[in-house]
């Protein structure tokens, strides 16, 4: 928690400015940011140890000297006697290595999710035209960015749909081989109690050119959830990642209309990590009964899933879908049939 010199309130992070602002005077502080952040090395066939201790974290209140624990993995929490702010007192080893700071406040993230609700398919006109909106709350979620460069050798078949003179389809099919350097770079995997992988590629992307070192005054008035799960456990979504982006490179070399077999063999050669916190708003509302809770971008206000669905649209437009097809389909009989 830090205090304001002219009038002694609260500094808390102002997202208009990027810079500090005091609850009371509003009187503004900037403070220094840098992109250079720390990349931590490390094997895929390892153990990592990344220094984070995943035990409650214990805050000590300097406003009013009340001690208490926080909840599990939190990194920053509300003094539950005097209302004050608090940063966990962790070491260096432990902190975040990189933040993306938020780039809105609340009421800028109301209106987004309101007009970016627009935007979406198949909501009901009930709910798209006045979103019952209930609790938002911003939050920092934990995540690590991961570069990972890898040598790959390949062998396989792949094929191309063809038809010969008579009008019969065949596979033209041809082997390939080689060898495929990829590097693949912005693997983000979260590590939030919070939402799941699919939640977070929901709200993406986040623009990398605003991650700045860590600093805790990024997080003042901000509450932050700390990694519920360790590098170790992450590994094998980052190997499903790295695995895809490899079979993609070695097949944009080629032409082809389908794949016999791939056979890829990947040696991993240099991987770094960095232990980083993103900003996101969490909506909570209720519609006809059932509640929700529904994730923003709290960078560039991308609204994520679970969102209320009309089932009438849907089958309008699924009807309408097999509708057009079975016309479609009328007509190239209709034609073919008259030749």
């Amino acid at each position: 928690m830090k205090k304001c010199k002219k009038c002694g309130g609260v500094l808390i992070f102002d997202p208009n400015t990027c810079g500090l602002m005091c609850n009371k005077c509003s009187e503004h502080q900037n403070f220094e940011r840098t992109n250079n952040y720390n990349k931590h090395p490390f094997v895929m066939t390892a153990h990592t140890d990344e220094g984070i201790d995943m035990s409650q974290v214990k805050f000590h209140c300097p406003s009013c000297g009340a001690s208490f624990e926080g909840k599990n993995y939190s990194l920053s929490d509300i003094c539950s006697y005097c209302g004050g702010h608090l940063i966990a007192n962790l070491n260096e080893k432990g902190l975040p290595d990189a933040i993306i700071p938020f780039a809105f406040d609340k009421q800028t993230a109301k209106k987004l999710f309101k007009s970016g609700l627009g935007k979406k398919w198949f909501l009901p006109d009930k709910f798209k035209k006045e979103p019952p909106v209930g609790l938002i709350e911003s939050i920092y979620i934990p995540a690590y960015l991961c570069e990972i460069a890898t040598d790959s050798s390949y062998r396989g078949r792949i094929y191309e749909n063809e038809t010969d003179r008579d009008g019969n389809s065949y596979r033209d099919y041809e082997m390939i081989s080689g060898t495929e350097p990829v590097t693949t770079k912005d693997i983000m995997i979260e590590c939030s109690s919070y939402l799941s992988q699919t939640t977070l590629n929901q709200i993406k992307p986040y623009y990398f050119s605003k991650l700045y070192k860590f600093r805790p005054e990024f997080l003042y008035g901000y509450s932050v959830e700390y990694y519920d799960r360790n590098l170790d456990k992450c590994k094998s979504i980052i190997e499903e990642i790295v695995k895809s982006n490899i079979r993609t490179q070695i097949l944009r070399h080629y032409r082809y209309d389908g794949v016999d077999y791939l056979n890829i063999d990947t040696t991993y050669n240099e991987c770094k990590y960095s232990k980083i916190v993103l900003p996101s708003y969490r909506v909570k509302y209720t519609y006809k009964q059932k509640e929700y809770s529904t994730f923003l971008n709290g960078q560039t206000g991308k609204i994520g899933g679970n969102i209320p669905r009309s089932k009438l649209k849907i089958g309008l437009f699924v009807g309408g879908v097999i509708a057009a097809i079975c016309a479609l389909s009328a007509v190239i009989v209709a034609v073919v049939g008259g030749l």
